[in-house]
């Protein structure tokens, strides 16, 4: 069941506002330098994330900053989480999208925050290295490991440009969700082992708990907890 596309569906088409500007939401400054597509209202969801979200879970963001920002064009990213603060691209494709950019951005914010409690009994880092144990394995029996990337190459959990490209370009993410569609949630979680949670963390809160909790259980079991204290 996909929450957001019901929550979108079923809000008021007429509700829409232009910001240019700064204004605040949830105790968070919010500043819109420049315009968002006409699909993304900007009220609308971030009505839809504050109401779905406690706020200890986002409570290291300061600012939501949306518009063409340098940080953004020189890692060519669409959004990203840095010192308190998530920057939005322009390239947000509808309310969907953008909803899923920041929840996925507050997920490294509370990772960041949150780190030492969410990792220190490892379920969650044996599980992701369980997954690339996998991976390992399904791509080898596949001939789609090339030389230059070893069986270490897998059991590294922080994030390396080299491998990531490994996936994306050489593999496909589109060949890499074909072949383990049932292992990741998405090709990119599969990049380490922050983007795994985020990937997760995302998925909680915007598209399917039944999905995370069928594929990373550990994860499910950690947002579950923290949700009950």
């Amino acid at each position: 069941m996909n929450n957001v596309l019901n929550y979108i569906k079923g809000a008021s088409q007429n509700r829409k506002i232009k910001y240019l500007g700064s204004f605040y939401h949830s105790g968070i400054k919010v500043y819109v330098k420049d315009e968002l597509p006409e699909s993304v209202d900007v009220s609308r969801c971030l009505d839809y994330i504050f109401a779905k979200m406690p706020s200890f879970f986002y409570s290291k963001v300061k600012s939501i900053q949306i518009g063409n920002f340098t940080i953004l064009q020189q890692r060519k990213l669409d959004a990203v989480y840095d010192n308190g603060i998530i920057y939005l691209s322009t390239n947000q494709e509808d309310d969907e999208y953008f909803i899923s950019s920041i929840v996925h951005e507050i997920a490294h914010s509370f990772e960041e925050e949150y780190g030492e409690s969410l990792y220190d009994d490892k379920t969650i880092e044996n599980e992701f290295l369980s997954k690339r144990e996998q991976m390992f394995r399904t791509l080898e029996s596949q001939n789609l490991i090339p030389s230059y990337i070893t069986r270490e190459d897998f059991y590294n959990m922080n994030y390396d440009i080299r491998f990531d490209k490994y996936l994306y370009k050489d593999i496909g993410y589109e060949k890499l969700w074909y072949l383990l569609k049932n292992v990741f949630i998405s090709p990119y979680a599969a990049t380490s082992k922050r983007e795994y949670f985020a990937n997760a963390f995302e998925c909680f809160f915007v598209h399917d708990i039944k999905e995370v909790e069928k594929i990373s259980k550990n994860i499910y079991n950690k947002i579950v907890q923290y949700l009950e204290v």
